[in-house]
Parts: structure tokens; C-alpha cells; sequence
């Protein structure tokens, strides 16, 4: 996959020389794990900046080596064009001396005109160019006429470029080129992506009020199917980019697999794309059919809402740990820019975007976090970071942010220094991240271990520690780690593997490491509650809650390494796995309290009644809401929560008071609960895949869960049939030409299907890669159970690559549910 995004960027290589290099958010989260910084400067361009950030300063780099200021700008978006547009003109003005602008957009000519809330038609990208230039010649003429800047270069435009009346009025001619660029994902390693947090295509996807996967789609009578965006716009930039993505990996058009209602509504709006243009290099690099022929793509969609149990447990892997170290870095820094903003705590999430701007026109915004695979070095001389991707804008400009801001790991700031712990350049260093993240804890630590040894050995370094036969300590990787940052020269060389050589073993060795551990116990009593009740009276939803407010007690009075964003971490696992602990059943008495219960609820009323009180008491009384909830529940409800207790930095006069922090605090755990509902009753209408959690006949991992991802995977790799494929979604409403266009593809389908036998269609085991998709994120713990289906499956095989909309963690899926956007 790192060569799939690679590859576009090469092609346009020749544009790029020379020129400096501004990149969006979404584009500087590509560059950070799947491009890399000497990728880019090895094209020629002149520095690589923010465009969020962009300055005059930006290009002091660029007339130091060349001795003219830079004439040229390239940017990367991964956005609309409408909604980046403020960023783009600030970058042009802030170069008096540009003349050449080339626009590389990810989100298609064809996406924009499907979103009604943009201005922009068929012909997108010459309306922008055209929008562009008008602006830059009107601005740069009134700053001429102000004598606030020099006058530009009077030649070197090409004919028609400028603005009216060419160079008149002081503003210089101005070449504005815009064209498409597939920067589409971010890689984990060369067999799994996300979508970058800060592109469109993330950003927009909201269906039933919450981030799409996580919820309900919408109803055809919604305000997104109003404005002629089908079920919801975001979804259609959704599709547009998973059909983007597999024209770049040489397929043009991927056979869609969908499970779940959003799923099918991505698949349907896929089925009336038209297809994209393979260049010629994808094509060459595609890997072929099972069958030996033209490479083809199965595009398996999976709705998170279908199994939010294993993402939402907490696991002892290493992996997880320093991820989630990256992830309370960028947690802390959204709380304090939202103590830094007015009226701290006394809105919510739907009312800041609000007030953004008008330029979305009141479109969704995703609150997914940024991929960080970035870690200090302790100890050791600090590294400064390459780009400060996502640098916090000042306080006091917050309130003129533009559309494009709204994130709630809004603009992170990276202040501390750090070094990636993957380098997309050196396919060493990415074969070694994915051994440590995809193998089970044991075989991940000795892999590791097996990394820094090799280190030392091609520095001629000695092993400062002996290894020893049994597991591997956090003392022994330590002690390789800082033996390689001893050395000036191996340390420079070699920091990659010794970043993530002592990550490890501060993750294994510090006291977040043994919180975890206690984290992961209490998922497993509460599933083995579930799992082993029984009964009318609320069974093992009842046992399940009491092992919530047990925790919930020992937490609040410090009896343990258990606190209440623990509680809040399990509650989507007790949701989304109570189904499989209630089979159906005739007796009256369970339908009686079926039927006093709250819908979809998996404890009875009052045992439910008490969990939502001891919840908000706890989060009320919390004595440490930085680290305990930030990433948990919604910025200003942590920044308000951390004001009182004098524990924000940026706290002011403007504390909102007790009572607003409890009425927030219940509005984000009623959000949280509505959102959990949905989850239990997910389920209801699946067969095959119904369950996600088993039971051992001898009771040793009682209530274990069995991912769904992995599910799937074994189905494909054993080309089982699985009646859970919604294949027979098309687009509702799409006109006359879309329905022809369905019913010949239907058709053809059916020919196809009925040609291999069984008429029963094609079946994803007979293509020649497999991606599989998750709409809502895609959790660590997954990605290590579908690789051990793949690794365990005996014979041919397709090849399977795994993805989803965000790097789901615990903490993270529960900051989504509660950051619900209601009416």
C-alpha cells in the first residue's frame, strides 16, 4: 500500500521541481507515515510547509539557497476545495512573488459536484482556478494601492492567467493550474491503511448523527437526502474515494461486499460512479485475479457499529500502549486549546462548528484523532520535528477559524520533540513496525528484541544487557535501546529502531502499563458477567452492571488502578455483546422484562438507572480529568472538569459554573447512552455473523470475543457463503440514468454469478485482492486477528489488505459516541 500512494506522487514528480511545497492537514498525516520528508525533498521541491500555517516566513528557506524568493507553490489537499480555499489564498498572498500555483486535490472533479453544499460543478477544478485568480488579482491590487507589499514580477504568466485587466493595479499575473491527486490514505504498514483524520473523506462521513459506521444511516426524508446528496454527502465522498483508491492500485472499478446499512450505502453509491482511468504503472503493479486473469479488487464494507466489542477492550500488547501514549499527547493538547477558547465548557461540539464559518454550510464535521506514530527519546540529545504538522493557531484567532478547523483534536500541537517509529523510506523500518504491532505479544517483544540486536550488530556495538532465556523485560530492550544512543552516530542512524526499542519498554516498565492490565481484567469479568447470566430478572446484564459500579466505587475512592475512563472504555463492549448473552426466549416473564427495560438495553431499569448515576458522579468527582478523560468525552466538558479543580493552565475568569459542568456532563453521557443503544440492537437483522463472542467447553476464556474482521476474513479465505452480503443495494432515487446504468451492471452480475454455478454471484475469494473495510475504524487487536486467519489458512488465497476510517482505540470509540451530534 505505501507503494499505492507513492506512486501518484512520482507521476506528477516533474511539476514538482523547484517549487514550494505546502501541505493541508490530511496530506501532512500522509507525508508523516506513508511518504516521508526526504521522499518529498528527493522530488526537488524547496521546503515542505504547513498550509494551515502558512507565512511569509515560509519561504525564507527557499531564498536563502536560491537567492530569490520562490516564484512557484504547490499544494497538497485532501479536502474540498470550498472548504480549503481560505488556507489556500492566505498561502498565495503571503508570496507577493508567486506567479505559479498548482492545486493537487485528492477529492475528485465528479466528488464535488455530487456535494450540494458546494459551489463548485462538473467542472470543478476551472471554476476554483478561475475563483483563485480573481481573489489573488483583487487582494494584491488593494495591497499594492496600500503600498503594504512590493510589486510583483510584471512578466512570466502565461496569456490569460491573470487577473481583469492582466498586471493592472499592481497584482501580478498569475498561473493557477488545479488537478486531481489520489493522496488517499495513511498506511500502518504495507498491508494496512486509514484514511487520513484531516481529509474530506473522513471528515464528512456522518450518517444517523454520528460518524458513519458507528450509527444508524440516515432516512431517506433526512436533510442530506433534502439537498439532493443521497443518503449522506459524506458517504458519497466516501465512495468516491475508495473507488479512487482502487484505480490506483490498477483496478477500475472494485467488486463492493457490503455488511451493514451504511456499508450498503457506500456500495450503492459505488455502483454509480463511472469508473476511473488506470494509469499505466497501477495496472503494470496490480496483483492478478485468483484466477490468473486481469487484476480485480473485492471491496468488503463492514459496519463498526456490527462489533464495537473488540475495539472498545483494553489489551496488554505493547503496540497498544505506545499508541496510546501518542494518543493522551494529543488528547491533553485538544483540552488545553479548548480552555484556551471564550466560554469555556458552556457549548458543545455542534455549537462551535457553528460557528466556524459559513463556507460548509452547516455540513458535519467527523471528530476522528490524527494518526501520531511519533515518540520522544528520553534521556537522549532531542530531535526536533521535521514539520510541525499541526501546530495550535493562537487563542485569540480561534474565533475567525475557517470551516476546515473544527476538529476536536483540533490544529494538535507536537511541542514535544520526537522521532517516527515508522519510516516509510526504509522498508527494513516498515517490516519492523509490522512485526511488533501484528504478532502476538510474546513474538512482538522477541522481534523487537531481535531488531536492536541486529541494530548493534551492523554498528559493531556490544549489547550493553545479556540476554536471557524466557520473556523479554523492558529492562533488557532499555538497555539494547540506549546502548544504540550512545553511540553519536548510531544514534542518528539507528533512532528509528531505538524510538521504538525504549516506547516499549517505557509502555511495559511505567504505571500506565499495570492501569492497562487492570483496564483489560475488568473487560473480562464484565463479558464473563454477561456470558455466564441468566435468568429473567436481568441475568447477566445485571451481573455486568454491578461489576460497572463496583469498579465504578473502588475507582472513585482510589481502591485501585481503575478509574472511571476505564468504565467508560468497557461500555461499548457490554452494548455491543449483551445480544449474544440474551438468546431469544418464549417465557413470559423474560418478554415482561424485555419490555420494562429500556430499548435495547442490556440492564434491567433500575440496575441502568444506577449505572448512569454512579457514571456521572464519578466523572463529576474525577480527581485527575486530564489523564483520565481527555479523548474520553468532548474537550470543553474535560477543560471545564479540569478548571475546577485548578489542574488547566489556561483556565480563566470565564469558568463556566457548577451547574453548566453538570448539565454538560449529562448531556455527553445521555449522548453517549443514545449512541450505545443503537449498538446492542446493531445485530439484530445479521445470521451468519450474529455472534461476536464464544465460549470454551471448558470455560477458560468465557465470553472471549471473536471479531468480526476475522469472521469475515475466514469466510473469504474459505470461500464459505455468507448471507449477510448485501449485494442487492442500488442507489433509491438515483434518475433514469443511474438505473440503467444498475439494472446493466445487475445484470452482468447475474450472468457472471451464474456462469461460475450456483447463481448465487461472485464471491470475494475470486479476486485477486481483498480489501477489507471498516466503516467507523479499525482497531490494532483486529488487524493482529485477521492477520492470524490469513497466516493460519492453508492452500491459495487472495491477497487480503486490511482497512478502515480511523486507528480505532479504546478511548477513542468512546470519545465518538459521546461527541453525538443531536438536533
Amino acid at each position: 500500500m505505501l507503494e499505492v500512494i507513492q506512486r501518484p506522487v512520482l507521476e506528477v514528480a516533474e511539476s514538482l521541481q523547484g517549487v514550494l511545497l505546502y501541505l493541508d492537514a490530511g496530506a501532512g498525516e500522509i507525508a508523516q507515515t506513508t511518504l516521508g520528508l526526504p521522499f518529498l525533498l528527493g522530488l526537488g521541491v524547496s521546503h515542505v510547509c504547513s498550509l494551515e500555517l502558512a507565512s511569509s516566513e515560509d519561504g525564507a528557506y527557499p531564498q536563502l539557497s536560491t537567492g530569490s524568493p520562490p516564484t512557484r507553490l504547490a499544494i497538497f489537499t485532501t479536502q474540498l476545495l470550498t472548504d480549503v480555499h481560505p488556507h489556500v489564498l492566505k498561502a498565495v498572498l503571503a508570496h507577493p512573488h508567486v506567479s505559479h500555483v498548482s492545486v493537487f486535490c485528492s477529492v475528485s472533479e465528479h466528488a464535488h459536484a455530487c456535494q450540494a453544499a458546494t459551489a463548485l460543478g462538473v467542472e470543478a477544478y476551472r471554476e476554483y482556478a478561475e475563483l483563485l485568480r480573481e481573489q489573488v488579482y483583487r487582494a494584491r491590487g488593494s495591497q499594492h494601492a496600500a503600498g503594504s507589499h512590493p510589486r510583483g514580477p510584471s512578466g512570466g504568466g502565461a496569456a490569460g492567467t491573470g487577473g481583469p485587466g492582466g498586471a493592472d493595479g499592481g497584482g501580478s499575473p498569475l498561473s493557477v493550474r488545479v488537478s486531481f491527486l489520489p493522496l488517499l490514505a495513511s498506511c500502518l504498514d504495507a498491508g494496512c491503511f486509514v484514511l487520513p483524520a484531516g481529509a474530506a473523506a473522513a471528515r464528512r462521513a456522518v450518517a444517523g448523527g454520528l460518524a458513519a459506521g458507528l450509527g444508524p444511516a440516515d432516512a431517506p426524508g433526512s436533510d442530506a437526502a433534502a439537498e439532493g446528496e443521497g443518503g449522506s454527502g459524506g458517504l458519497s465522498l466516501a465512495a468516491h474515494a475508495l473507488l479512487a483508491l482502487s484505480a490506483a492500485m490498477g483496478v477500475a472499478r472494485p467488486e463492493p461486499f457490503p455488511i451493514g446499512p451504511v456499508s450498503a450505502l457506500i456500495a450503492a453509491e459505488l455502483a454509480s460512479l463511472p469508473s476511473l482511468p488506470v494509469s499505466p504503472a497501477a495496472a503494470a503493479a496490480a496483483t492478478p485475479s485468483a484466477a490468473g486473469g486481469a487484476p480485480s479488487l473485492a471491496l468488503v464494507l463492514i459496519d463498526r457499529s456490527l462489533d464495537a466489542a473488540m475495539p472498545a477492550l483494553h489489551s496488554d500488547h505493547p503496540w497498544e500502549a505506545v499508541l496510546g501514549e501518542a494518543a493522551r499527547r494529543q488528547a491533553a493538547a485538544a483540552v488545553e486549546a479548548a480552555g484556551a477558547g471564550a466560554g469555556m465548557g458552556t457549548e458543545g461540539p455542534k455549537a462551535r462548528r457553528g460557528q466556524a464559518g459559513a463556507a460548509a454550510q452547516g455540513s458535519a464535521q467527523v471528530l476522528w484523532r490524527p494518526l501520531d506514530l511519533r515518540v520522544g527519546l528520553p534521556g537522549a540529545e532531542p530531535v526536533p520535528l521535521d514539520l510541525p504538522w499541526r501546530e495550535a493557531p493562537p487563542a485569540a484567532s480561534s474565533a475567525s477559524a475557517s470551516s476546515s478547523d473544527p476538529l476536536s483534536y483540533n490544529q494538535l500541537s507536537y511541542d514535544q520533540y520526537g522521532v517516527d517509529l515508522l519510516d516509510p523510506a526504509d522498508r527494513t523500518a516498515v517490516a519492523r513496525v509490522e512485526a511488533v504491532a501484528g504478532k502476538p505479544r510474546k513474538d512482538a517483544l522477541a522481534a523487537l528484541r531481535r531488531a536492536l540486536k541486529e541494530a548493534l550488530r551492523a554498528e559493531k556495538l556490544a549489547p550493553a544487557v545479556r540476554s536471557k532465556a524466557g520473556a523479554v523485560t523492558a529492562a533488557e530492550l532499555r538497555g539494547l535501546a540506549e546502548g544504540l544512543l550512545a553511540a553519536p552516530g548510531a544514534g542518528v542512524r539507528q533512532r528509528s529502531v531505538a524510538a521504538l526499542g525504549l516506547a516499549v519498554a517505557e509502555a511495559l516498565g511505567g504505571p500506565a502499563a499495570e492501569a492497562a492490565e487492570a483496564a483489560a481484567g475488568l473487560g473480562r469479568s464484565v463479558l464473563a458477567a454477561l456470558a455466564g447470566g441468566s435468568g429473567a430478572d436481568g441475568g447477566g446484564g445485571d451481573a455486568a452492571a454491578q461489576v460497572l459500579l463496583d469498579a465504578l466505587a473502588a475507582a472513585r475512592h482510589g481502591h485501585s488502578l481503575l478509574h472511571v475512563g476505564h468504565v467508560l472504555d468497557v461500555l461499548p463492549a457490554v452494548y455491543s455483546a449483551a445480544p449474544d448473552s440474551h438468546p431469544q426466549s418464549d417465557s413470559a416473564s423474560t418478554a415482561g422484562a424485555a419490555a420494562a427495560a429500556p430499548p435495547n438495553c442490556p440492564f434491567s431499569p433500575p440496575q441502568a438507572a444506577e449505572v448512569q448515576r454512579a457514571l456521572q458522579e464519578a466523572v463529576l468527582e474525577c480527581p485527575a480529568p486530564l489523564e483520565q478523560l481527555a479523548g474520553r468525552l468532548p474537550s470543553d466538558l474535560v477543560a471545564a472538569l479540569a478548571a475546577r479543580r485548578g489542574q488547566l493552565a489556561a483556565a480563566t475568569a470565564a469558568a463556566p459554573s457548577e451547574e453548566a459542568v453538570r448539565r454538560r456532563c449529562g448531556a455527553a453521557l445521555d449522548g453517549l447512552t443514545s449512541s450505545l443503544s443503537y449498538l446492542a440492537g446493531a445485530r439484530g437483522r445479521m445470521r451468519d455473523l450474529k455472534k461476536v463472542t464464544h465460549l470454551d467447553v471448558f470455560a477458560e476464556n468465557h465470553g472471549a470475543v471473536n471479531a468480526i474482521v476475522r469472521q469475515v476474513v475466514r469466510r473469504v479465505l474459505q470461500r464459505a457463503e455468507l448471507s449477510d452480503w448485501q449485494l442487492q443495494a442500488q442507489p433509491a432515487g438515483g434518475g433514469l440514468v443511474r438505473g440503467l446504468l444498475g439494472g446493466l451492471m445487475g445484470a452482468s452480475r447475474a450472468l457472471v454469478g451464474a456462469g461460475r454455478g450456483g447463481g448465487a454471484g461472485p464471491h470475494p475469494a475470486d479476486f485477486g485482492t481483498v480489501i477489507v473495510f471498516v466503516v467507523g475504524g479499525l482497531s490494532p487487536a483486529e488487524v493482529r486477528e485477521a492477520r492470524a486467519e490469513v497466516e493460519e489458512h492453508v492452500g491459495s488465497k487472495p491477497r487480503v489488505v486490511l482497512g478502515g476510517t480511523s486507528l480505532l482505540l479504546p478511548q477513542d470509540l468512546v470519545f465518538q459516541l459521546s461527541s453525538r451530534q443531536t438536533a
